[in-house]
């Protein structure tokens, strides 16, 4: 199992973790190192910074299980606020989303990703399938998600009218 704290804890880029539930899977991640000393590592990453598990710990303390539940219902909540607007124009997610992260349709993915750069809405194209990628995180606000949603319908009119 993974826990990813920096997109539901609110913690620092990265600190992202792998759960092991018994010590067999553990010691298959093992990679051997050329220090004297340690010879082997298990960590993807080599030499690493300590800073991301302190702001992980950090993050876990502060909030606590009900905080990191708030939260989660609350990234929850505004996906579902998002999939309502779409579904009002008989739009949807292009695929189910199970997390805060969303895909959106559309006809010319690299043109939308540098027209939602152009006002101010970092969102990216996903490397598998050809849509919008779009993470939901602590500071998106429902009424942020209805200008994102009119600048969406703008520019889906606006490929439209380009393909006739």
């Amino acid at each position: 199992m993974t826990i990813d704290p920096h997109k539901f804890g609110l913690s620092v880029i990265p600190s992202g973790a792998i759960l092991f539930n018994n010590k067999e899977h553990f010691e298959e991640v093992e990679f051997h190192s050329f220090f004297e000393g340690t010879p082997t590592h298990r960590c993807f990453l080599g030499t690493r910074s300590g800073a991301s598990a302190v702001a992980t710990y950090a993050t876990i303390k502060h909030l606590g299980f009900n905080g990191y539940l708030e939260r989660t219902r609350y990234y929850f909540n505004i996906r579902e606020y998002l999939r309502n607007l779409l579904l009002s124009e008989n739009l949807d997610f292009y695929l189910p989303p199970d997390l805060n992260i969303v895909t959106l349709k559309h006809p010319n993915v690299k043109e939308a990703v540098g027209y939602f750069e152009e006002h101010n809405w970092i969102i990216s194209q996903s490397k598998n399938y050809n849509c919008l990628r779009i993470v939901l995180a602590n500071h998106v606000a429902e009424e942020s998600l209805e200008s994102f949603f009119q600048l969406y319908q703008n520019q889906l009119e606006t490929v439209s009218l380009s393909c006739t």
